[in-house]
């Protein structure tokens, strides 16, 4: 509740200092934007009056939300606070990374051949999908340490799938992502692919 109430009060300063900045003459184009993938419906809510209103120069104002957390969504930091978690609205995640099992040395340990210049680790540690107990417990830069019970059947040379969190410092370490006809299928086809600019 206290995040809620200081997130409103920034809003509410930045469309004070808005509208008070409509009054001047030598504004051109204006612009007022903000960050919002945690809070875009508070943004939309307290910034959205300003859409359209004009200035003394009669030139309106656009309002530009900054969701970047939206267009991918994640299944750690940004899945356990987004206003629609829980819901029948809530955003399911499109960002995965696949890694391959290169080592098991001990019964409890399994080593994947990626790390943190694959994913994004500032948020949260990435979650392995379809096996249960396996838990990634450290990255390096290129390797994965993924703890799993001693009668999981992961072997050297699989893949795993593995769920990210915060996709916006996903973006800035992949400049072309394969798009996947369905992560959740037997066999994923690639069938195109997303150029990032981040």
């Amino acid at each position: 509740m206290a995040t809620l109430i200081r997130v409103r009060s920034y809003l509410g300063e930045l469309r004070g200092l808005a509208e008070t900045l409509l009054g001047w003459d030598a504004l051109v184009d204006p612009v007022v934007t903000a960050g919002g993938s945690a809070y875009f419906d508070l943004v939309a809510e307290e910034l959205g009056s300003l859409a359209g209103a004009a200035g003394i120069t009669g030139r309106a104002v656009t309002v530009v939300l900054r969701s970047g957390a939206f267009q991918a969504h994640d299944e750690v930091f940004y899945d356990g606070i987004s206003p629609f978690a829980d819901s029948a609205l809530a955003f399911r995640p499109a960002l995965a990374l696949w890694a391959h099992v290169v080592s098991r040395p001990e019964p409890t340990l399994v080593v994947l051949d990626a790390g943190k210049r694959d994913a994004p680790v500032d948020l949260g540690m990435p979650v392995v999908h379809g096996h249960p107990g396996a838990v990634v417990t450290a990255l390096n830069d290129q390797h994965a340490y993924v703890t799993v019970p001693a009668a999981s059947t992961l072997a050297v040379g699989e893949l795993v799938r593995l769920g990210i969190s915060h996709p916006c410092t996903a973006f800035d370490k992949w400049r072309l992502l394969p798009e996947l006809d369905s992560a959740d299928g037997p066999d994923q086809r690639v069938v195109g692919f997303v150029e990032t600019f981040f």
